[in-house]
């Protein structure tokens, strides 16, 4: 089944060619747990990465892949939708239809938590100062005003 399959996710150095794998000097760092749908998002030197099992939001440094913190959003609902960062802060949607809000740093520090009141399986997107958060049933637009 589903956890018989190893996501290993490395971090290549610029630079690198051929066959990394031979190489080891391209390799900067390796995890051994990596997400299985949604992709990671690096801000600044953060790197964020959202467990499809169990909810858990994990932080590394992106040069070296130490880990800064690893936290539950929420009671640990899976995550498809990849996360995505704007202004200065990370939306990160759950399967039950729940966006929490947060910035990048040290520690995790909380905003908001949104529930869209249907399920979110699809990664938001960003255009012209609009966040669109697809829906199981409505495609919803959110601006300040």
């Amino acid at each position: 089944g589903y956890s018989r399959y190893i996501r290993r996710a490395y971090a290549i150095r610029p630079g690198a060619t051929g066959d990394i794998t031979a190489n080891k000097e391209s390799i900067a760092w390796m995890r051994e747990e990596a997400p299985y749908l949604s992709t990671p998002v690096i801000v600044d030197d953060q790197l964020f990465t959202y467990s499809t099992r169990g909810g858990i939001l994990a932080s590394y440094n992106a040069s070296t892949g130490a880990t800064l913190y690893q936290q539950r959003l929420g009671v640990g609902t899976p995550a498809s939708a990849s996360m995505v960062a704007a202004d200065g802060v990370i939306y990160a949607p759950n399967e039950d239809g729940e966006v929490f809000v947060f910035k990048p740093g040290a520690k995790y520090e909380q905003l908001a938590v949104n529930p869209m009141g249907e399920t979110v399986m699809a990664t938001p997107a960003i255009s012209d100062g609009t966040l669109y958060i697809r829906g199981a049933r409505f495609l919803y637009a959110i601006r300040r005003p």
